[in-house]
């Protein structure tokens, strides 16, 4: 008799339950654990319960990075993170957070705002406000990458980002609004979808900008005269380029006195990548 899909989908995460239960209990006594990575990808209904025993079972103080991949089926079971373990006692010295597929909501300042450095968001249920309070108590954040997110639609972080240098922030389609004073953010990425951008930076050398659109280049140039912020741009060889993607986000840099070199700048137009090296 043939299995159903559910039939072999149970047989997989039983097999996974099993193995990753025997690799933990014989490393119950090792002592810390410094990173934690689990991927369940071929795991759409995975039970809570399991993932958040060996949640609890790595999040002990010390531990420096996590990492989490759920399914990216369209029929699973959402997992909700279980923001109470990331408490001050054991999440004060995680350094490093990737969620993907599952929904992430802190209300509340998390025991790791000081520490974190580098925080992953893909496929994450999360809102805008609650990502925007998070970010702001994280004081050393350093990176920050965010992808398909679209429960963000605003995205504001009052107070100043001061290690902030690393920001992507892709494919999230409802996104409108994007709020930030990061004085020294040196490298940014935006989709197609772009909102009303204002970063507060001085300089970003690196910029990436990523669009399936025929008409890009068209559009920025016609909007070029709107940027002026552009005006100290050094006019070389590559400045008419380096110029048409960055005024294509319009009010890209309304708080920065000046744009400095691009030294990588990528895109996609008519399924066609380009690079463009000063």
């Amino acid at each position: 008799m043939a299995l159903t899909e559910r039939d072999r989908e149970y047989k997989i995460e039983s097999y996974l339950v099993y193995k990753i239960d025997h690799v933990l209990k014989k490393r119950s006594d090792i002592g810390v654990v410094k990173a934690f990575i689990l991927h369940l990808h071929p795991c759409p209904n995975m039970e809570a319960s399991y993932i958040d025993k060996w949640l609890q079972f790595a999040l002990k103080p010390g531990i420096e990075e996590l990492e989490l991949q759920m399914s990216l089926l369209e029929k699973r079971a959402e997992y909700n993170f279980p923001c109470s373990l990331l408490s001050n006692e054991t999440g004060g010295s995680l350094q490093s957070l990737r969620l993907s597929s599952c929904a992430f909501h802190p209300r509340t300042a998390l025991g790791c705002h000081k520490s974190l450095t580098s925080l992953d968001l893909s496929f994450v249920h999360i809102t805008g406000k609650e990502l925007g309070h998070l970010v702001s108590n994280c004081h050393a954040l350093a990176k920050l990458f965010i992808y398909g997110c679209n429960g963000i639609i605003y995205f504001r972080v009052p107070g100043v980002l001061w290690h902030l240098n690393h920001f992507h922030v892709i494919e999230c389609k409802k996104l409108r609004v994007i709020e930030i004073n990061a004085p020294k953010l040196s490298s940014f990425a935006c989709g197609e979808n772009l909102p009303q951008i204002s970063l507060g930076a001085r300089e970003v050398k690196d910029i990436t900008m990523r669009s399936s659109q025929p008409n890009t280049i068209c559009y920025a140039r016609t909007n070029l005269l709107l940027c002026q912020q552009l005006k100290e741009l050094p006019w070389n060889h590559l400045a008419r380029y380096v110029l048409c993607f960055i005024c294509h986000c319009l009010l890209f840099f309304e708080n920065a006195p000046f744009i400095g070199h691009t030294t990588d700048l990528s895109w996609s137009d008519r399924g066609q990548r380009h690079y463009y090296e000063e």
